[in-house]
């Protein structure tokens, strides 16, 4: 496999930043480094980490979450940099923050939004309507459509944990661009060791409330069969990921090859 940690660690504050560069291809190119970047919410920078951060250039920043994780965890003021709200999940029922909160806080409530699983289930769902469901299509259309242009890279893409909607939209594009699938799978993976201390953090709290174990670690880690569940709902209703850019996503065909053309090296 082509896998590295691509975190930064000159900006300690967003542990979960990384860029989405640097994979080869099955045929032979490499996906550029500093066009695209992922992360989690943005409102834990450090001052201090702000110059490493202000660096890196970005030009927009494409925020996935809900307006009431926005309104809890603002975005800072970035010079220079446009933020674009595509709230990815809008009212979908079940992904409201609230629900997840809920099962965190207690362990009965707890129960009902999960299920009898722990929540697998509950997620493997969630990740097949991030490939089907309206809001999601047009956000990752909007994202994909404006990375295929000029003028916005670098940029930014992320959610709160930087885990599910952010690691649906980057396996996505890595799909399409052919990165191994393995590798594709491994870069989804990196969240829980770049999460660590916070899953820890949240864990124990969890525990201390009289709560399971492994429901707090089927919500808070990132699972291959919750990016095998959105894959195979790609497979399923758009053929392979040109037709799920395409059909799902609407670009045209023109545009999904400036976007790979912007992302690729060499091949």
């Amino acid at each position: 496999m082509d896998v590295t940690d691509r975190s930064l660690p000159s900006i300690p504050s967003l542990p979960n930043l990384r860029d989405v560069g640097g994979y080869s291809t099955r045929g032979g190119s490499r996906v550029r480094t500093g066009v695209l970047y992922r992360s989690g919410a943005l409102d834990s920078l450090a001052p201090e980490d702000e110059p490493a951060f202000d660096a890196l250039g970005i030009r927009t920043v494409y925020d996935l979450r809900s307006a009431f994780e926005r309104i809890d965890h603002p975005d800072p003021e970035l010079p220079g940099a446009e933020n674009v709200v595509i709230d990815m999940m809008g009212l979908v029922a079940g992904t409201n923050p609230n629900a997840i909160e809920q099962a965190m806080a207690d362990t009965a409530a707890g129960q009902d939004v999960t299920g009898d699983d722990g929540g697998l289930s509950l997620f493997a769902a969630h990740y097949r309507e991030f490939v089907t469901f309206p809001s999601a299509r047009r956000s990752l259309g909007r994202l994909f459509g404006d990375l295929a242009g000029d003028n916005v890279a670098p940029a930014l893409v992320h959610c709160m944990g930087g885990k599910d909607r952010t690691g649906w939209a980057i396996a996505a594009l890595l799909t399409l661009l052919d990165v191994a699938p393995d590798d594709v799978m491994a870069d989804y993976l990196l969240t829980n060791a770049r999460l660590v201390s916070m899953q820890d953090w949240l864990a124990d709290d969890f525990r201390m409330r009289g709560g399971p174990p492994d429901m707090v670690d089927v919500v808070l880690q990132a699972r291959p069969q919750y990016l095998d569940s959105a894959l195979d709902e790609m497979r399923k209703v758009y053929g392979d990921a040109r037709g799920y850019f395409t059909s799902g996503l609407g670009l045209d065909p023109a545009q999904v090859e400036s976007l790979r053309g912007r992302f690729l090296d060499g091949g």
